[in-house]
């Protein structure tokens, strides 16, 4: 179901929509991306999410990328303050890849992540996408 009007699949070259119905879809499934926190992919069978259920106690925190990642799904941060905080290491989900350094959006040293702490693990919030260089 989209909204209150049943699902149905659109046939190109046959099926025609609105500029109004297709600008109100295509607002509906942007919200849809955001209210999954960024975690969120459409393709032809709908819209998937990995969000993760947090628990009311998890606290959002601001970490600054220590060094550029290599070919690995997780980067070394420091928490709260860039060069002086806790360094840790946030573990990153790679849609479609495992290796950060060709993901978009595309992380370098000093650039800022939110990050929260799961079962002693940090994760970010942020998903990447794999990506190639043209």
């Amino acid at each position: 179901m989209i909204g209150e009007q049943p699902y149905r699949v659109l046939t190109p070259h046959r099926d025609r929509i609105s500029a109004r119905e297709y600008n109100r879809l295509t607002k509906q499934v942007e919200r849809q991306g955001r209210s999954g926190m960024g975690s969120a992919i459409a393709d032809d069978t709908g819209i998937h999410t990995r969000r993760t259920a947090m628990p009311s106690t998890t606290q959002v925190r601001k970490a600054y990328v220590k060094t550029t990642p290599a070919a690995v799904e997780t980067v070394d941060c420091y928490l709260d303050t860039d060069a002086t905080g806790i360094e840790v290491t946030v573990n990153c989900s790679v849609i479609g890849g495992t290796a950060l350094n060709s993901a978009v959006p595309r992380l370098a040293d000093g650039e800022i992540i939110f990050v929260v702490r799961l079962a002693n693990d940090w994760w970010c919030l942020t998903t990447f996408q794999a990506s190639e260089d043209c």
